[in-house]
């Protein structure tokens, strides 16, 4: 609970999205995720302490935790809204489309 709980933060404050928005993802998108977790630790997990000498449980453990946060990674920008494609259109036609608004963001120290 806490690493996804962590996780969707994390990724809200990447994206600039408001608090609310974040949350709302976060339970659209909390069981789906939870499903690739389990799909993903249980068999690689068994593989590993089944199959691997204990000497290679941390390595092969670190080496999966990396493989899953690109999985995630992967996972979060496919459903990542795409903003330069209505631009790279407009780009191709000769229009040129007026830049996003930027959002207010209070809760980031850094301000653009």
């Amino acid at each position: 609970v806490l690493y996804f709980s962590l996780f969707y933060a994390w990724r809200g404050v990447c994206r600039a999205e408001t608090p609310a928005e974040t949350l709302t993802l976060a339970r659209a998108e909390y069981w789906p995720t939870l499903k690739l977790n389990w799909a993903f630790w249980l068999p690689t997990q068994t593989l590993l302490f089944a199959c691997a000498p204990v000497k290679y449980h941390v390595p092969g453990c670190s080496l999966l935790a990396l493989v899953w946060g690109a999985v995630l990674s992967f996972v979060s920008m496919a459903k990542a809204p795409q903003d330069g494609a209505a631009t790279a259109a407009a780009v191709g036609t000769g229009t040129r489309q007026p830049a996003p608004r930027q959002r207010e963001r209070p809760w980031l120290l850094h301000r653009d």
